[in-house]
């Protein structure tokens, strides 16, 4: 062997890559050192195998017929062009690659090297980075939605605030204590509703941020005190609640959770028909969530709008909805942090019903920021 020819069999030998020497009928004849900890096969196990053995079966038809169209005009060129390429390893999993093809005369006939990359990292990397770009396109749009919310739903107060303030400092005078006691109330109720705004925008994004210990739900607790904070409410609108006899189940972070029922409940209320007449339940799942739901007997929700009512400051029939469109969005945030989903069932005419799942037991980990459980702690 001449210098040269070492010097280039060092080369090859040292190379990163996996490369991989194969005959125009398909068979290796070479392999680098770099393919066993690639494809986890020793190089002398390849000799004289097909092409095949490295591909996962599906593709070993296809693969043949152009291989037969690479040696009829065999050239330096990548594998694939913009495809995603999968090569398998000895014990069966597949994994992406790049593949860079050359030709040269090996030992009296045409051949073909393959150099090998496996772009595993690469590929989960290029994940990780498409949903990042999905999360901040995400944050982004919450962010315009927070400022349209600041600036149209405190507009309005702020404007009746500062009017009726302008005309008690002008004209107090010349005003009728009966006149001046309904102006302080506006002015007063006006307040009222932007706390109420601020509180919701600090919850919806304390609940994507807040650290907090998660444990088992006393759920029948947690209703009644829903049911007490809400009492005015139900009084206003002749409201007929009925529970369940027992409740499955959970676990979670109480305040979060009544929270949940909180919306749930006051929707149902407002919402849910003439003379509202709540049904509150649960059950088992077979996957092995716990279900709560409250079924009430309004007028239904069309299935376009259904989509959009856990989607931020969304609002449906704006003329007879009171609030600023947080709450379900807020619901939907709580409910995904303790490792469960929310959703809708209901038909125009028929009612409907709000539900959201839980998990019935503690888990090894608690629920991340990217929503799976990481520790007993929800970071």
């Amino acid at each position: 062997m001449t210098h040269e020819n070492s010097l280039m069999q060092a080369l090859y030998e040292a190379s990163p890559l996996a490369v991989v020497v194969v005959g125009a009928d398909g068979r290796i004849r070479h392999a680098s050192t770099a393919v066993e900890e690639t494809f986890g096969y020793k190089p002398a196990e390849l000799l004289g195998q097909s092409l095949d053995i490295l591909l996962p079966e599906r593709y070993r038809h296809a693969h043949g017929q152009w291989l037969q169209l690479y040696f009829a005009q065999p050239r330096q060129r990548s594998m694939g062009g913009n495809k995603n390429l999968l090569a398998r390893r000895k014990d069966g999993r597949e994994f992406p690659v790049e593949i860079g093809l050359s030709s040269f005369a090996w030992q009296g006939e045409t051949a073909a090297a393959a150099y090998i990359t496996d772009i595993t990292a690469r590929v989960q990397a290029e994940k990780r980075l498409a949903q990042y770009a999905q999360e901040l396109e995400a944050r982004n749009a919450e962010l315009d939605a927070y400022a349209h919310t600041v600036a149209h739903g405190l507009k309005t107060p702020l404007s009746l605030i500062a009017g009726y303030g302008e005309l008690l400092t002008c004209n107090g005078k010349g005003l009728l204590p009966a006149e001046k006691q309904r102006m302080m109330q506006v002015m007063t109720n006006q307040t009222l509703r932007m706390s109420e705004i601020v509180h919701d925008l600090l919850l919806l994004s304390g609940a994507g941020q807040t650290e907090i210990d998660v444990g088992p739900l006393d759920m029948a607790a947690i209703v009644s005190r829903t049911r007490g904070r809400l009492a005015g409410l139900a009084k206003k609108h002749d409201v007929e609640i009925t529970l369940p006899q027992s409740w499955v189940t959970a676990v979670g972070y109480a305040p979060w959770i009544e929270e949940v029922w909180d919306n749930y409940l006051s929707n149902g209320m407002k919402y849910g028909g003439t003379a509202p007449r709540l049904t509150l339940g649960s059950n088992e799942q077979a996957d092995g969530m716990a279900r709560f739901w409250v079924r009430d007997n309004g007028s239904g929700i069309a299935p376009d709008d259904q989509e959009r009512l856990f989607t931020p400051f969304t609002r449906l029939n704006l003329a007879h909805t009171e609030g600023h469109g947080l709450g379900l969005s807020i619901v939907q945030r709580i409910v995904e942090r303790s490792g469960g989903e929310v959703g809708v069932e209901s038909y125009p005419g028929e009612g409907s019903t709000f539900w959201f799942t839980l998990p019935t037991s503690l888990p090894k980990t608690a629920v991340a920021s990217n929503g799976s459980y990481a520790s007993r702690k929800i970071e």
